[in-house]
């Protein structure tokens, strides 16, 4: 970086690589390591083609994002990002060092492309799956919840026994949740006939006066049963950290899984098929 041009675009395409990975953030772990990569694969190429022609100043403006991402990351013990993080730099390292080789760009491009979509769709949700199964299951419990159908009559749970159990707790602001729906939907109709089988979305009230009706038209047209704790406060006995969480439970009631409600069948670690496969036994 030799010239004021040069500086003021590392300048841009660092703002350019770093904002857009930090925001990807919100749309979920399963987007940001898509966004990640892609972009750090990016932003190295145009600076390798436009501005420096040189990989070690190509590769510089991915690390302003990865010397703020990796600490925090590492700080908060936070696992599931790790793999964000490590691919964003192996991608970003592969792209400079191959801009140095003969290989055309649509090659480079292309190859990138199988990697990005390898890890989001097989590698990641497995590896994400795998990371959930280090909770503690045993916390979640239906004892003394107090749950309720549309009606306001007390649903008791707990006396399930000899039925497995889906359970999609999320709330009305929670737009994750409500994209989760046609795949809760899906679950329903492949175990329609199945009576041994309960698909239920377990709504957490919030404390907007219609809340409830808002609930009720956003699941108005699924067939999966509809249920509502009683008060919000009733979710913290679960001690739960994020949401929509899906909680399955086998027929003696224990849960056997808690996290995302998985259908995708490369998906192999805690597929909620595989689940139910189990549960049943």
């Amino acid at each position: 970086m030799r010239n004021r041009k040069q500086i003021l675009a590392y300048i841009i395409l660092t703002l350019v690589h770093s904002v857009v990975c930090l925001l990807a953030g919100a749309l979920g772990w399963l987007n940001q390591i898509i966004i990640v990569q892609a972009v750090s694969v990016i932003i190295p190429f145009l600076a390798y083609k436009k501005v420096f022609a040189n990989a070690f100043s190509s590769f510089l403006t991915t690390v302003p994002f990865f010397c703020v991402f990796i600490p925090a990351s590492i700080y908060l013990k936070s696992v599931e990002t790790y793999p964000i993080w490590i691919s964003g730099i192996i991608l970003s390292v592969l792209v400079c060092l191959l801009l140095k080789t003969s290989v055309k760009s649509i090659i480079i491009f292309s190859l990138f492309l199988i990697v990005i979509l390898i890890s989001s769709v097989w590698l990641m949700p497995n590896y994400l799956a795998k990371q959930g199964q280090r909770v503690d299951l045993s916390m979640y419990k239906l004892d003394d919840l107090k749950i309720v159908d549309a009606n306001d009559s007390v649903i008791q749970l707990n006396r399930s026994r000899g039925k497995i159990l889906i359970v999609d707790i999320w709330f009305t602001a929670c737009a994750p949740c409500i994209r989760q729906f046609p795949d809760l939907e899906r679950v329903k109709n492949e175990f329609k006939n199945d009576t041994n089988i309960r698909v239920i979305a377990l709504n957490i009230p919030l404390k907007q006066s219609d809340d409830r009706e808002q609930a009720r038209r956003q699941t108005s047209k699924y067939s999966f049963e509809k249920l509502y704790f009683q008060y919000p406060e009733e979710v913290d006995k679960l001690s739960l950290k994020s949401f929509p969480v899906t909680l399955v439970f086998d027929k003696n009631l224990r849960c056997v899984y808690a996290g995302d409600l998985l259908i995708n069948p490369l998906v192999y670690v805690d597929n909620i098929y595989s689940l139910i496969k189990k549960s049943k036994q």
